[in-house]
C-alpha cells in the first residue's frame, strides 16, 4: 500500500522518519563501533532537534512538552555531558543524556535532583563485558610453606587487617574481589580441603562461641556468611599444577572474562585504592588481558618471569607484544 503526504507537515514527518532517521542511525553505528562517545551525544542532540523542527508542528499539543526542554536546555547539564534527547510520545516523556565520565554522570544526578527536584536512573555501559567472576586456586599443598602447612592450610594462614581484625589470607583475598565488584567466586580446592572451606564461609559457629564474641565481632561472623553466598566450589581431583586448576572452574566461568586471583598472594595497592579494581578498570578501558606485577630485586629476577614492552603509563601500565596479540601489564601491584 502507498501513502502521499497531502501537506508540508506530513511530508517533514515521513522525511524526519526516512531519510532523516536512517542517516543518523547509521553514523551513530559507526561512533559506537569507534567508541566515539563525543559524537554519539552530538547525535543524541541532533536527533532531538530534527525532532522538534520535524514532528512537533504535526502534534504541538502532544509534543511541545515544556518540561522536557528546559530540561534538555539546562545551563548546569552543559559541562557534564556529550549530549541529550527526550524519549516518549506523551506529555514531557522523559529525557536521556550521555554523561562525559562517572563522575559527571553522579554530577548530572545531583544536579537534576537537587535543583529541578525530578528522578533519575543511572546505566553505565562498558565497551567490554563487566568481570563479573573470579578464579581463586587453592588446592596446593604449601610446599615453601611447610612444615607450617601440615598444620594450618597455606590460605588459612591468619593475617591481621588493617581493621585490626586477624582474617584467614582467603579470606583477606575474597573480599578485595568483592570490593572490586567482583560477583561470583569460584575457589578450586582439593576434595580433602573442601569441607574446611565450608563451614568457613557457608556456615555458622557454634552458638555457644558465637556469644561470646564482642558485638562487632558478632557482625562480622554474619557478614562472612553472606560473603559465603557469592562463593562456589570446585574441587581440583589430582594435582596436575596451576593451568589444570583454572581448568578445573573453566565450565562456571564459562564464556565470560574472569579475574584471576592467587590463594596464597595477598593484593594491595601501594597507594590509596585498590589493586585489583586498578585491574578490572585497566580492562575495562583496553579491552585486552591485563597482568599484575610488582618490582622485584636484580639478584632475583631469575626466580620470576618479566615482562618488557612500551609504557603507555609512565610507571603504571605497560603494553607488551606477546604471540602476536596485544596485552597490557598493571605494575602498581604489591604482593
Amino acid at each position: 500500500m502507498l501513502s502521499f503526504c497531502r501537506n508540508n507537515i506530513a511530508r517533514n514527518v515521513q522525511h524526519l522518519f526516512g531519510p532523516i532517521n536512517r542517516d543518523i542511525v547509521l553514523r551513530a553505528a559507526d561512533s559506537i563501533e569507534s567508541s566515539d562517545a563525543r559524537t554519539i551525544g552530538g547525535l543524541m542532540t541532533e536527533s532531538h532537534l530534527n525532532f522538534d523542527r520535524y514532528a512537533i508542528p504535526a502534534c504541538p499539543e502532544e509534543l511541545s512538552a515544556p518540561v522536557l526542554h528546559n530540561l534538555l536546555n539546562y545551563p548546569l547539564l552543559a559541562p557534564h555531558i556529550w549530549g541529550g534527547k527526550g524519549v516518549g510520545s506523551q506529555g514531557d516523556g522523559a529525557a536521556q543524556f550521555l554523561a562525559r565520565s562517572e563522575e559527571d554522570q553522579q554530577k548530572v544526578v545531583e544536579i537534576i535532583e537537587k535543583e529541578l527536584n525530578m528522578s533519575c536512573l543511572k546505566l553505565t555501559i562498558y565497551p567490554f563485558p563487566k568481570v563479573r567472576k573470579a578464579i581463586i586456586p587453592a588446592a596446593g599443598f604449601g610446599t615453601r610453606l611447610f612444615p607450617a602447612s601440615k598444620a594450618v592450610k597455606k590460605e588459612f594462614f591468619p593475617i591481621i587487617d588493617r581493621d585490626g581484625i586477624a582474617k584467614p589470607a582467603i579470606l583477606l583475598i575474597v573480599e578485595e574481589a568483592i570490593k572490586a565488584g567482583i560477583e561470583e567466586i569460584i575457589i578450586v580446592v582439593r576434595e580433602d580441603d573442601l569441607k574446611d572451606f565450608e563451614f568457613f564461609f557457608k556456615k555458622q559457629i557454634p552458638v555457644e562461641n558465637y556469644n561470646k564474641l564482642p558485638p562487632h565481632l558478632q557482625d562480622y561472623s554474619r557478614k562472612i556468611l553472606e560473603t559465603g553466598q557469592k562463593i562456589k566450589f570446585v574441587v581440583q581431583n589430582s594435582q596436575e599444577g596451576f593451568g589444570h586448576a583454572v581448568f578445573c572452574a573453566a565450565r562456571f566461568a564459562g564464556d565470560e572474562p574472569f579475574l584471576l586471583m592467587l590463594g596464597d598472594h595477598l593484593y594491595r595497592y601501594h597507594v590509596e585504592g585498590s589493586f585489583t579494581q586498578r585491574l578490572l578498570d585497566t580492562y575495562r578501558q583496553n579491552g585486552i588481558s591485563v597482568l599484575g606485577l610488582y618490582p622485584e630485586r636484580e639478584d632475583h629476577i631469575a626466580n620470576f618471569g618479566t615482562v618488557t614492552g612500551t609504557w603507555l603509563e609512565d610507571n603504571q601500565l605497560l603494553k607488551s607484544l606477546r604471540s602476536g596479540k596485544n596485552q597490557a601489564q598493571n605494575t602498581q601491584g604489591r604482593t
